[in-house]
């Protein structure tokens, strides 16, 4: 309760100042000065067009809410650089389901509630306005974010992570007796549930904290740090009121702080690319699992040989993409912050757009 109340009515502890509204740039004569009549900077390069018809590079794109113009193009290289780079909010996607199912015990249940998760950010855009808890409806993230990003490739792998570790460690299911369709069942199940989501509020943090601090040449996230703590701090009382083995805590609190780690130390002198960085951190935190499997118990080697596909598979994608770079991050910075509407040279340009009375 404390927690919540701190989260919740205080402000951030590091705020940021705005940059000036003098450098805002409409976002339709930047993107397409054509459009906008502007004096074109440069050609749009396109691979499609309209026969006969070169005054045509843009088509309209229903969005619900809103219309936009769309260059005629498409680019596949592009769509694949923004699924792997940039700010992709996946940490708590990492985190969420890897906790869940040593919760719970049900991947059902884990897949189901992060589907629910991306259904009801596209709810409240219609029904509130706004989206992701509050955000403006300016800064929302790409659709292949949703499907793609958040449950495909982030919250199925740390899912199957945290199946390995319950396997390895031994640790036990909360619904061991069973469940019946009736009344008693029902609360218990709602309380677990309760129970998850009051410990999936430690990303709520991240933004109280939400700065760097430099050493060297490296750039620890105060944010994720802080959020690093409170997950494990919350954990343990959940464990507590199990009054479950400590010894086996401290199995499941290493493993969750090297999963966080390659999100709160990163290299000073280079952008965020946060799906990589989820990469890293589930093959890291496999690792380990795995090395406790092979050389600590007699389990079966069978479940160890299919339980590491996913963290090999992320440690390639990493290595790939990360350090050998066989596709190139984007030249434009579009995605590397939150917030970003396009129409400034900050991360902060959502918050000069108001709604009028």
């Amino acid at each position: 309760m404390a927690y919540t109340l701190l989260e919740t009515q205080t402000g951030d502890w590091f705020p940021t100042e705005l940059s000036s509204g003098a450098t805002l740039i409409d976002a339709a004569t930047l993107l397409f000065p054509h459009v906008a009549g502007a004096a074109r900077v440069a050609p749009l390069r396109s691979p499609r067009s309209v026969a006969g018809r070169p005054d045509i590079q843009s088509f309209g794109f229903d969005l619900g809410g809103s219309t936009c113009a769309c260059t005629l193009q498409w680019d596949r290289e592009q769509y694949r650089q923004r699924v792997l780079y940039g700010q992709k909010y996946v940490c708590a996607h990492a985190v969420t389901p890897f906790v869940g199912y040593v919760l719970l015990h049900r991947w059902q249940w884990v897949l189901l509630y992060k589907l629910f998760n991306e259904i009801a950010e596209e709810i409240t855009m219609p029904v509130f306005g706004k989206w992701a808890g509050g955000d403006k409806i300016e800064a929302v993230e790409s659709r292949y974010d949703s499907l793609l990003n958040d449950v495909l490739l982030t919250g199925v792998p740390f899912m199957c992570l945290g199946i390995h570790l319950v396997y390895v460690l031994d640790i036990p299911d909360l619904f061991a007796a069973g469940l019946m369709p009736d009344v008693a069942s029902a609360k218990k199940v709602c309380l677990a549930f309760f129970q998850w989501w009051v410990i999936n509020n430690y990303y709520a943090v991240i933004k109280k904290f939400g700065t760097e601090v430099v050493v060297g040449g490296a750039a620890i996230d105060v944010g994720n740090l802080v959020a690093c703590f409170v997950t494990v701090g919350l954990v343990f009382v959940w464990w507590e009121m199990q009054a479950r083995s400590r010894a086996t805590f401290a199995g499941v609190a290493l493993c969750l702080c090297v999963l966080w780690a390659p999100f709160i130390l990163m290299q000073a002198d280079k952008p965020r690319h946060e799906q990589l960085q989820a990469f890293l951190a589930l093959a890291l935190a496999g690792a380990g699992v795995s090395a406790y499997h092979y050389f600590y118990t007699d389990k079966d080697r069978r479940v160890l040989a299919v339980a590491v596909v996913p963290y090999l598979v992320g440690l390639a994608t990493f290595y790939l993409f990360g350090v050998s770079s066989s596709l190139a991050a984007p030249a434009d910075l579009f995605y590397y912050h939150s917030g970003w509407c396009g129409i400034t040279d900050g991360p902060d340009a959502c918050d000069f757009i108001t709604t009028n009375p």
